[in-house]
């Protein structure tokens, strides 16, 4: 099976170098493939930790040239661990500080990092190669679970990254029952791939110390006898995890008893610290971490030590730092490294401690004898730490309620004032004090709602502006990470007393209601579906129809929209927010982006630069921007002034020039335009010179918002250059007062020509009109209006993997990134062959098909694999009421057939079986058989044989069903 023999090559490398130094440096040295993302990846902003420090540095000294040995990486573990990496890298003051004050420690800072392999295990296995491989785990996982008709399960999926992060050889699988609350707690349908391929059987989670039961590790020839061993284990495996529930719902009612006895807000701060733990230290689910109850309270260990405990309002921690002044029921453990218990403190004390705690816990992680699973462990609050749905569960199980928050978002001192569009497009909430609400911002729990409001003193009324769930605390007072929903349309609530604060819990049941029901009249339904993704499958799974679903879905932002109003939303918008295209063979970079054509008006040969439809649906969706930026530009002024849209002002201002007209500086000096370049800007060329000298739009802009009077430039030259920097000023001065002269003239057409209350009419503007108004404007300007204010726009691949994609995207590949787009945290602006700029929006969403039967996507370009997201769509015989599939019995037949010959890819899809005028020898004749010969080379014996499980009978040539009377 392609699939197995992928992961076992993998796994046969990562063995390889795992148990051979030498073979792993030459690799490392002549293979920097991973480095770039390594460097991204480990590159100190604003923490210090030691294995990243290393692997960022190993990475760098690769990028300079240096031969990487065991050497050389003891030399880089030596600085870290002499706080003193200046001879290999300049950090910042930030991560020099975190450098100099981590704990020290009689081990070092590298006690379970001896081993190579570990260290270099990223730049061996990148992210995409993950991605990849988790999927086809996934696809694997699902294969037993279909083979068994498996019910309410959970998959376990482990790649090559290991449990715990550190690399390994193998990936491994396992599939348990939907109520246990992890691996640790239930027998498992278990597989790993390693070198030698398929191993497995049934396995006993670690913690189910009372249990006797043998794992089952056998080697299988190939993956049919591990799926037909399933079927044969499956009754076993359910009979042992019924008996294991017990032990859960056990635990479950101890649980609760103690949660009842904690105070809520307490409660709320203890899991809030250790899901920041959690995330900080990439805490796993294994059976080192113990979570206790006794006596009483819910206790964190890491092995057989304390870390992190609450007992109704109180905590007690772990620390290697003694707190200074506070020796008050402190005890000392025992060991080689001094580590301090602190009892009985409050969350401030807990907060303040952080760093502190967490460094402790990271040291306790980092200690090799925390293997054996503790009998003292409660399986339900470890479901609780892991799980935060069913965490919710029971909590309002207890009766500890959901925190509702009203947070402003006005900073007067700021430009723009209102920072809900900045919040929402970085996920953020911030306090715009630094001495005020900092407690109450400390105290919000994660997983609160949370609502940016604006409030009418004057009046009653109060506009909620977004909404959204807090998915962490940073606890220092300013900041919460927020998930807002981008979809969301802005709402009036009739109230508005008591919530003028730049913070408020909301405690009344009916503003509750009011502001966070989900049935509002002004609430669009929530949908944020991927910017990039793939449907992937065989022929006639339904990936067309979920496209055309797909992307009315995103232009609507209803995700319960049936499928004949999208097809019809997407009828409507074909053409304009969504665009459909085919890729192939000879599909180019210049039918894609931008490219030359030959001019057919034209006698002679000649050739006019065209965009491709990515860079036309790029510019219309940046363009939506543009026209939310002008509009809020428009209200902000007076309303008794005429408002004048400065870019398209500057065009204007260019059209009215010509080539050769003259002007004269302000020393008497003679020069004349001498050319308009492609990107609006004006060369001028002294009249008995031979240099021309450009004039930048944008710049001419810039210094028109410092000097919108000629008069107010007193000394040419000094006051030019302050304002824009180096240019020739004597041309620039001469520019801003011609363009100052034009606008006085363009204004007062504007005033009698237009309502001044009428909207700029940008419905109906050009294309190439549009391209002029976004050549003068800045990418700040652009973004500050959020993607939620601005319509999607969607464009569809049909058979993506059929063009040669580095040749097609080129340069551009990148840019495509959700963190590289206009509204992403590191957005990245392109140069194109012609000069232009070119950046990707965030409003613009890309779908791709692909038919895996043409060509695996295991041979899809790895560029495009790692920023997509790939969905699966393959044959589903189930009816429903919008889908009737006829002869399922034939079609599953058929596809279990093809599937143990040829695999999944080749299955044939459950479209060829529907429809009103279905019939089931037109079907196979005209449909299954010429799709099975092609699939197997014209051997027509192998298409009767796989037609014969289903009683189908072929004859003549060509082959034709033969119908039974």
């Amino acid at each position: 099976m392609e699939i197995i023999e992928n992961i076992k090559q993998k796994a046969t490398f990562l063995n390889r170098l795992s148990n051979n130094e030498e073979t792993l440096f030459e690799h490392i040295n002549s293979n920097h493939d991973n480095l770039d993302e390594v460097i991204q990846q480990y590159k100190p902003e604003r923490e210090f930790k030691p294995v990243n420090t290393l692997r960022f540095l190993i990475a760098n000294e690769l990028k300079k040239g240096t031969v990487i040995n065991a050497t050389v990486i003891n030399q880089l573990k030596q600085a870290i661990e002499a706080r003193d990496v200046s001879a290999y890298v300049n950090l910042n003051e930030t991560v020099k500080q975190s450098l100099l004050n981590y704990k020290d420690s009689k081990k070092g800072m590298f006690p379970n990092w001896g081993h190579t392999f570990k260290v270099l295990f990223p730049f061996l296995y990148n992210a995409s190669e993950n991605t990849e491989v988790n999927a086809q785990l996934e696809r694997l996982a699902d294969e037993i679970i279909q083979a068994n008709q498996l019910e309410n399960v959970t998959k376990h999926i482990v790649s090559f990254q290991g449990s715990n992060k550190y690399g390994s050889d193998h990936a491994w699988v396992a599939i348990i029952p939907e109520t246990a609350p992890s691996v640790q707690y239930a027998y498992q349908i278990f597989f790993t791939i390693n070198k030698n391929g398929v191993v497995g059987g049934l396995h006993k989670g670690h913690n189910l110390t009372k249990q006797v039961f043998t794992n089952q590790d056998i080697q299988f020839n190939t993956w049919e006898d591990y799926i037909e061993h399933t079927k044969q284990a499956k009754d076993q495996w359910s009979q042992l995890n019924s008996e294991v529930n017990f032990i859960f719902l056990n635990d479950e009612q101890a649980f609760v008893k103690i949660l009842k006895k904690v105070d809520d807000s307490a409660l709320s701060d203890y899991f809030k610290t250790l899901d920041r733990l959690k995330e900080d230290l990439d805490i796993q689910d294994e059976e080192k971490f113990v979570f206790s109850i006794a006596g009483n309270r819910l206790s964190f260990h890491v092995g057989k030590r304390y870390c992190l405990n609450v007992n109704k309002k109180l905590f007690d921690f772990i620390s290697y730092t003694e707190l200074e002044g506070d020796n008050k029921d402190r005890e000392t453990f025992t060991g080689s490294d001094v580590a301090y218990f602190y009892r009985g403190r409050t969350v401030d004390d807990v907060l303040s401690n952080y760093e502190d705690i967490k460094s402790a816990i990271e040291t306790e992680i980092e200690r090799d004898n925390h293997t054996l699973a503790k009998l003292y462990d409660n399986s339900a609050f470890r479901k609780a730490a892991f799980d935060k749905v069913y965490r919710e569960r029971i909590f309002n199980q207890c009766g500890i309620q959901n925190k509702y928050y009203l947070v402003g978002a006005y900073w007067d001192d700021n430009n723009p004032k209102d920072q809900t569009n900045r919040f929402v497009a970085e996920n953020i909430w911030r306090n715009g004090y630094d001495d005020k609400f900092l407690e109450i911002v400390n105290r919000v729990p994660v997983n609160s709602h949370i609502a940016i409001k604006t409030v009418d003193r004057k009046g009653d009324n109060m506009y909620i502006k977004a909404r959204g769930i807090v998915k962490s605390n940073l606890n220092d007072g300013q900041n919460l990470m927020v998930k807002w929903d981008k979809n969301f349309k802005e709402f009036k609530v009739d109230f508005s007393g008591g919530y003028w604060d730049t913070i408020t819990n909301v405690n009344k049941a009916d503003h509750i209601k009011a502001i966070w029901d989900n049935n509002t009249k002004n609430h669009t339904a929530f949908y944020n579906p991927p910017l990039n993704q793939i449907f992937y499958g065989p022929p006639g799974t339904g990936k067309t129809y979920h496209t055309i679903l797909e992307a009315a879905k995103i232009i609507t932002g209803n995700e319960a929209i049936d499928y004949d109003s999208a097809l019809n939303k997407f009828n409507e918008n074909l053409g304009d927010q969504i665009e459909f295209i085919t890729f192939h063979q000879n599909y180019s970079y210049e039918d894609f982006i931008q490219g030359l054509r030959p001019d057919i008006e034209q006698k002679a040969l000649s050739f006019n630069r065209a965009d491709g439809v990515f860079t036309r649906m790029v510019t219309n969706a940046l363009f939506e921007y543009y026209k939310v930026y002008q509009q809020r530009q428009k209200k902000s002024v007076n309303s008794e002034k005429v408002n004048v849209d400065l870019n398209d002002a500057y065009i204007e201002f260019i059209n009215s020039l010509s080539e050769g007209q003259e002007f004269e500086t302000k020393t008497g000096m003679k020069i004349k335009v001498d050319n308009f370049t492609d990107r609006q800007n004006i060369e001028f060329k002294p009249l008995n010179g031979i240099q021309s000298y450009l004039v930048s739009g944008n710049r001419l802009l810039k210094l028109y918002e410092v000097f919108n009077d000629i008069n107010d430039i007193k000394r040419v030259h000094e006051d030019i250059r302050d304002a824009i920097g180096g240019c020739n000023s004597s041309i620039y001065y001469v520019a801003l007062r011609e363009f100052i002269s034009f606008l006085k003239v363009y204004e007062k057409t504007l005033t009698e020509f237009v309502d001044v209350e009428e909207e700029y009419d940008y419905e109906n503007i050009s294309y190439r009109r549009k391209k002029e108004l976004l050549s003068n404007i800045s990418l700040e300007e652009l973004r500050t209006v959020s993607t939620n204010e601005v319509p999607k726009y969607v464009i569809i691949i049909d058979e993506i993997n059929r063009a040669n994609i580095s040749r097609v995207f080129g340069e551009l590949i990148t840019l495509i990134e959700n963190d590289k787009r206009l509204g992403g945290k590191i957005p990245l602006r392109a140069t194109l062959p012609s000069g232009e700029k070119f950046i990707v929006p965030s409003n613009l969403y890309i779908i791709g098909t692909m038919n895996t039967a043409d060509k695996s996507i295991a041979l899809l370009d790895i560029a495009l694999r790692r920023r997509f997201e790939f969905v699966p769509m393959y044959p589903n015989s189930t009816s429903t009421e919008d889908k009737v599939v006829h002869d399922a019995t034939i079609l599953d037949a058929i596809n279990q057939e093809i599937i143990s010959r040829k695999g999944h890819d080749f299955t044939i899809g459950h479209s060829y079986f529907m429809g009103e005028d279905y019939n089931l020898k037109n079907t196979i004749d005209n449909k299954v058989i010429p799709l099975l010969l092609e699939y197997f080379m014209n051997d027509f014996e192998e298409v009767k044989k796989i037609l014969s499980v289903s009683k189908l009978e072929l004859v003549g040539w060509p082959m034709k069903l033969k119908l039974n009377d």
